[in-house]
């Protein structure tokens, strides 16, 4: 199989670029689970990137992964990412299904 699950690669967070498309917020008690979570069971899902290593999905992951003492001191920044050979249009399109697929999107 050829699916993208088979190709991760732990890239440097501080190393990705937020898209300036993504209407999908998160407020702090979301962003502490999330990094609770993390913690405590790891990453179950990839980082979705670009190959220019900007973000289709996972934002908040990424961005927790830069600022939590506890992820760092675990993963030294490193976040699981899955690059996509995409164009800005799909990459948009992938980012507004990701987020309707999670139930958390505000466009």
């Amino acid at each position: 199989m050829n699916d993208p699950i088979n190709n991760i690669e732990w890239i440097d967070a501080r190393e990705l670029e937020a898209n300036d498309y993504n209407p999908n917020v998160v407020f702090t008690p979301e962003l502490k689970s999330l990094e609770k979570n993390i913690f405590d069971i790891g990453f179950v899902q990839p980082i979705l990137i670009t190959k220019d290593y900007t973000i289709i999905d996972g934002f908040h992951r990424v961005q927790i992964s830069i600022e939590s003492t506890k992820l760092i001191k675990r993963y030294q920044h490193k976040v699981p990412c899955v690059i996509f050979d995409v164009e800005r249009d799909r990459a948009m399109i992938l980012t507004v299904r990701m987020n309707r697929a999670k139930g958390s999107h505000v466009a």
